[in-house]
């Protein structure tokens, strides 16, 4: 009868320490419902790091195909793409049901610089559709370089 009682504590110490060690999916990067403006700092971080796999993750459908390209192209044209810090100098986001807007003020190793994001919600998470500069006012050609 003693053995039993001996058995029971080191039975109940595993089933605590499985429930532990268990990982939750609430706090896992996939999971995690961001607001537009940490959306927007995130992508931009990913695409500064040459991460296109996590800017793609964070992007529309539209959006993955434009990075795709350009992730192509870096891929072809050199191993070392080089690493740019952005710093946002300014973000206002402004939300309307499914659809945000993001103005920013931006500063890297070249220049200062105004960008604007716009995002899509789609099941409950803000995902990057475009910039204002990847559409010419002429048309809705997608451009991926400015053309100075």
């Amino acid at each position: 009868m003693t053995y039993r009682k001996y058995l029971f504590l080191p039975v109940f110490l595993l089933i605590i320490a499985c429930q532990n060690s268990t990982p939750h999916a609430e706090t896992s990067e996939v999971s995690v419902a961001l607001t537009p403006e940490q959306t927007v700092r995130k992508f931009q971080a990913h695409l500064d790091n040459n991460e296109f796999d996590g800017a793609i993750s964070m992007s529309t459908p539209e959006m993955k195909n434009i990075l795709s390209s350009l992730r192509d192209l870096f891929d072809e044209e050199s191993d070392d793409a080089g690493i740019t810090q952005t710093t946002f100098l300014q973000i206002k986001c402004k939300e309307e049901k499914t659809m945000a807007t993001c103005s920013c003020n931006l500063r890297d190793e070249y220049d200062d610089y105004s960008s604007t994001f716009f995002l899509k919600k789609i099941d409950g998470k803000w995902f990057v559709d475009r910039t204002e500069d990847q559409y010419s006012d002429d048309d809705d050609e997608v451009k991926i370089f400015d053309s100075e």
